[in-house]
């Protein structure tokens, strides 16, 4: 059983040499409890995951652009206090007790809707992918 703070978003930062003076940021953060699969492949200290995650938005999610936090008119969609995801990924065990992680993510669904409210297919709103490198202890002996 894993709980992990997770810190989601993404950044998109000016281009004055093409004379693009905008930029965007969004932060979130996430309580989230994968259920995983662990696969030890031949290399004992190399284990294959894949899995589920629920995450919890802890706070609100902060949206800022060049003039400093966006504020967003109540008829705008708001982010969903939750998220399901899949993950999959890697890990090493390099001590009995340390091991490296590395796992991307996708959500299943969205996070939060196209601020026009448009759909095409299986895109329905704003979704979050992540790549998570980190270094993991067990507390179980």
């Amino acid at each position: 059983m894993e709980i992990n703070f997770v810190q989601k978003g993404s950044f998109d930062g000016m281009n004055p040499d093409k004379g693009d003076y905008s930029k965007y940021s969004l932060n979130m953060n996430y309580i989230e409890i994968p259920f995983l699969y662990k696969y030890y492949l031949s290399n004992p200290k190399l284990v294959l995951v894949v899995g589920l995650s629920y995450a919890r938005l802890i706070g609100n999610a902060v949206e800022k652009d060049e003039n400093g936090i966006i504020s967003r008119l109540p008829s705008h969609p708001k982010f969903r206090n939750w998220e399901l995801g899949i993950q999959g990924g890697l890990e090493y065990y390099f001590h009995e007790k340390w091991h490296a992680v590395f796992r991307a993510e996708n959500s299943i669904l969205h996070v939060r809707e196209h601020s026009g409210g448009a759909t095409y297919m299986l895109n329905r709103g704003q979704y979050h992918s992540v790549l998570m490198l980190s270094l993991a202890y067990n507390f179980s002996s």
